[in-house]
């Protein structure tokens, strides 16, 4: 008996969509969920991650505005008063997208 290659593709098909099944990003979580720095100092770096199939991307807003491209936000020159409060980590891929927010508590010197 001769099964035809257009059964095959259906099952390959079906069996990738069981172990590679598309999903949005999910299970978000960022490894600080308040910082609390005094201003001028670099705080450590914050790092988001979820899971997601095909692979998130990361952005990071502060103020309805884009400030990092990538799943870790940092502050290398230091931070000044003015970029205390919410930051929002999105992760997103073509199937969603998922956030997850933390705080910097700023203390003035």
């Amino acid at each position: 008996m001769i099964i035809s290659l257009c059964w095959w593709k259906k099952i390959i098909s079906k069996l990738l969509n069981v172990f590679f099944s598309p999903d949005p990003p999910e299970n978000i979580e960022i490894s600080e969920n308040v910082i609390v720095v005094e201003e001028g100092e670099s705080p450590e770096k914050l790092l988001c991650t979820a899971e997601a199939y095909p692979q998130a991307n990361y952005f990071w807003k502060f103020n309805g505005d884009t400030v990092a491209t990538d799943n870790l936000l940092f502050f290398d020159k230091g931070i000044t008063r003015y970029e205390s409060g919410e930051y929002t980590c999105i992760a997103q891929n073509r199937h969603g997208a998922s956030e997850i927010k933390t705080n910097f508590d700023v203390r003035c010197k």
